[in-house]
């Protein structure tokens, strides 16, 4: 359960750091990434809470105080201050990669059919929003 408290920190760590970014792009796009790191962090706030929930219904007392998430996450944090919408595309994908890569791993060395049902599910999520960041970084060709 070690790794899923630090999962579980890392989602609080994304969420704060795609909010961050949602409050501060700005430029070319602006309107789009805005909605997009919304639409994530977003879900990112129900993985907090199925996460968290997984983890006392099975006996375990997840982390809990913004010190014990700041602690955990390897999440790195940045500064209130703009971030042009390209910064942010790339930011979130780099995010999304980290957390489907704990995700999985978390699932392979699980027995526990629940969790691996949770993780599952949040694994396709990431699948889908790393799809759409990369296609949103790709040159246009016309």
């Amino acid at each position: 359960m070690e790794k899923l408290n630090v999962y579980l920190a890392d989602l609080v760590g994304a969420h704060a750091k795609l909010q961050n970014m949602h409050w501060n792009v700005v430029g070319e796009h602006f309107k789009m990434v805005h909605e997009y790191t919304e639409t994530i962090y977003r879900q990112l706030y129900e993985y907090i809470d199925k996460v968290a929930e997984y983890m006392v219904m099975n006996g375990k007392r997840p982390f809990a105080s913004l010190k014990d998430f700041a602690e955990n996450t390897t999440i790195a944090q940045l500064k209130s201050e703009e971030y042009k919408a390209g910064e942010v595309v790339r930011y979130s994908l780099a995010i999304v990669r980290a957390l489907k890569e704990s995700a999985h791993e978390i699932h392979e060395e699980t027995e526990c059919y629940l969790l691996q049902g949770l993780l599952e599910e949040q694994i396709a999520s990431y699948s889908k929003h790393i799809w759409f960041l990369n296609s949103m970084i790709q040159p246009s060709h016309r």
